[in-house]
This record gives structure tokens, sequence and C-alpha cells, in this order.
């Protein structure tokens, strides 16, 4: 997948071996002055062999319970949640696009689809 002149290159596996990661995930975003990393839920910043834990905000409510407890204060407050989830229609474009491109074996420019 390429994003301009950002290259994304995504791989995951429900059979992979190994330990179970969380409901989050572990994942890794990599830029030119170094690596951005979620790890066991812990953020990290990489530089060279340098790796520092970044602070994660103390929450009252965290995970789902954050969704949840989000949605509720957004109803009772007549606005937009901060999870609103209309934006998602683009990651959806993106999805229905590499699954196109699997199917027919040929790349899939969105900037013509739209």
């Amino acid at each position: 997948m390429t994003f301009e002149d950002v290259l994304i290159n995504y791989f995951a596996s429900w059979v992979t071996s190994g330990p179970e990661t969380s409901w989050n995930g572990d994942f890794k975003l990599y830029g030119e002055k170094g690596i951005i990393a979620l790890i066991d839920d812990k953020p990290v910043r990489i530089q060279k062999d340098n790796m520092k834990e970044l602070p994660i905000p103390n929450m009252p409510v965290v995970d789902r319970a954050y969704s949840i407890t989000e949605m509720v204060n957004a109803l009772d407050e007549n606005r937009k949640p901060l999870t609103d989830i209309t934006d998602n229609i683009h990651s959806f474009q993106i999805v229905s696009a590499s699954l196109e491109s699997i199917k027919n074996g040929r790349e899939v420019n969105l900037k013509e689809e739209v």
C-alpha cells in the first residue's frame, strides 16, 4: 500500500504461533528518525539502540469501558463522541480496495476510484 511518498507494509495472521497479543495488538511505526511501537500495551520510542517507554496519561476508565463511557457522555451532552465512526468509511474503502487488488491481481488506485 502506498500513500503518495509513503510505503505501508502490513502483515498479520490469526494462525501464527507465539504469545497472544493484547486487545490493542503490538505494532511498530517506522520513520526516518526512529520507531514508535506498542509492545504489551506500552508505547515506546526506539532510536538506534535506545528504547524509551513513553508516558501514558492516567485515565479514570480505559479500554472498551472508555468507549462506552464516552458514548454515554456524548449522548448526555448532545455531541458526537470522540470515538465517532463516521470517518471509518475511509478505512472500509482501503480494505475493500485491498481485497479487490488481491482478487484481480492488480493495483487499485483509490484516487481513480473516488
